[in-house]
């Protein structure tokens, strides 16, 4: 039996501990703070990811061979985790 790149996928040490899910299927960076989520999620929470997600993307970055969203790093948003 293989194992999936999903259960072996290692976690960075910049990563944030509750918003990092081994088999998640995109990242989030936000400043040097990375997530690996869940993009069916995030799009039923949000009209502005899910129409993202809904558009042909030009190619995104990869980031541990996931596609990569990144966001500016507002004031105070960097301390979490």
């Amino acid at each position: 039996m293989s194992i999936g790149v999903s259960a072996t996928r290692e976690c960075p040490e910049n990563h944030v501990p509750d918003l990092w899910f081994p088999d998640g299927n995109v990242i989030i960076r936000v400043g040097e703070r990375i997530c690996c989520v869940y993009k069916g999620f995030l799009a039923t929470q949000s009209p502005v990811l899910s129409d993202m997600f809904s558009f042909p993307q030009p190619s995104l970055p990869i980031h541990i061979g996931l596609p990569t969203v990144t966001f500016p790093d507002a004031e105070g948003m960097s301390s979490i985790g």
